[in-house]
């Protein structure tokens, strides 16, 4: 688990200032040389989102596009952080903040071999808030069997 700064901000953008996005890199690559040689290959494996605009990846542009909401802080999670995004998951993430642990379970029975998905996006919005939103934050079109239903309709 690696922990966000507080001065890296919520992640919800990233920093506009670029000597403020050097030092946040800064910190998180500070941070990534205590976790251990399996946790950091996992981690540099993870997608960054905003990689399109240079030719290799940040520890912030991968913290950008994985970071999970952890009580009040933003975490990436070497597992959790992985799922893939569905706007019907089968999985939900939480946080006990009283406990410091990430919590998954099932939102429906799963089958043998079905990837596990959590939403990137509030289940309340319509599904054109829920497309820009993940275009915006995450950079890709939602293909999920519910959009794949609302594209055909």
């Amino acid at each position: 688990v690696l922990s966000v700064p507080e001065s890296c901000g919520a992640l919800k953008e990233l920093p506009e200032d670029h000597d403020d996005r050097i030092e946040c890199n800064r910190v998180l690559l500070d941070k990534l040389q205590h976790c251990n040689a399996k946790g950091r290959e996992v981690f540099w494996k993870l997608m960054d989102s905003s990689s399109t605009h240079s030719s290799e990846n940040t520890a912030l542009g991968i913290v950008f596009s994985n970071a999970l909401k952890a009580g009040m802080a933003a975490r990436v999670f070497l597992t959790v952080s992985r799922f893939n995004h569905s706007c019907k998951p089968n999985v939900h993430y939480s946080w006990q903040d009283g406990r410091g642990l990430a919590v998954v379970h099932s939102t429906r029975d799963i089958d043998a071999g079905e990837e596990l998905c959590i939403s990137y996006s509030f289940p309340d919005q319509t599904s054109r808030s829920r497309h820009a939103e993940l275009r915006a934050s995450w950079g890709f079109k939602c293909l999920c069997h519910v959009c794949s239903l609302e594209d055909a309709a």
